[in-house]
């Protein structure tokens, strides 16, 4: 499968001041625990990080569950089903929750974030080295991360636990913001000891071409 890499990205800033410092290698990472806080309704999103599992109805017949994916569906209820006969689960629902994590939101679509979110926009050349400058910051503080990165799914955060969700937890959302054609990175800590929080990087961002376009 060829390696995700896309050509350009951007990101939006209501203050040309941001803008320009972003373009200079001064990254604010936000987390998902802000975005679902934010007192700004246009950016809030209270379910950032989360899956809905639905049950529809199962049945699980004579014998319990006899099948894998009947099976991992329970599961991702909640539910230990018995052996027996007539076991049925009906009209269930399960949360699914990352917690949190560090994320940089940006966008394939310049003129829709410009008018949502701020008209100074910085320009972002293929984004997966920017990816790899934060990764090398976190290397440097010994703060070795899981991270993933890619296009965020408008398919909703209601999937049906027999099913195979549209896109990784962290990367799903309503249909309602599709027109943002988000381009998300998360980052979450391999040591669970540290907090996870807001942070301002600065990193060498002198060979990656960004530049503020816009007024």
């Amino acid at each position: 499968m060829p390696q995700f890499d896309p050509k350009i990205a951007f990101r939006a800033f209501d203050d040309r001041a941001h803008a320009i410092a972003f373009c200079r290698g001064h990254i604010r990472l936000s987390t998902l625990t802000r975005c679902r806080a934010i007192e700004d309704v246009q950016r809030r999103d209270v379910g950032e990080g989360e899956i809905r599992w639905q049950s529809g109805s199962l049945d699980f017949g004579q014998g319990g569950p006899d099948d894998y994916r009947q099976i991992r569906a329970a599961r991702r209820l909640h539910i230990e089903v018995p052996p027996g006969s007539g076991w049925r689960i009906e009209n269930c629902m399960a949360v699914e929750n990352i917690g949190n994590a560090n994320l940089l939101c940006l966008s394939e679509d310049a003129a829709v974030i410009a008018r949502k979110f701020g008209q100074y926009v910085a320009e972002i050349p293929w984004p997966r080295r920017l990816l790899l400058c934060v990764n090398d910051a976190f290397e440097r503080e010994g703060n070795r991360q899981n991270f993933a990165w890619g296009r965020v799914n408008y398919t909703g955060r209601d999937v049906n636990a027999l099913a195979e969700p549209q896109a990784p937890i962290g990367f799903l959302k309503e249909g309602a913001y599709a027109d943002e054609r988000e381009l998300r990175m998360l980052w979450a800590p391999l040591d669970p000891r540290i907090e996870i929080k807001q942070r301002d990087m600065s990193i060498d961002v002198s060979d990656l071409g960004l530049c503020v376009i816009g007024p």
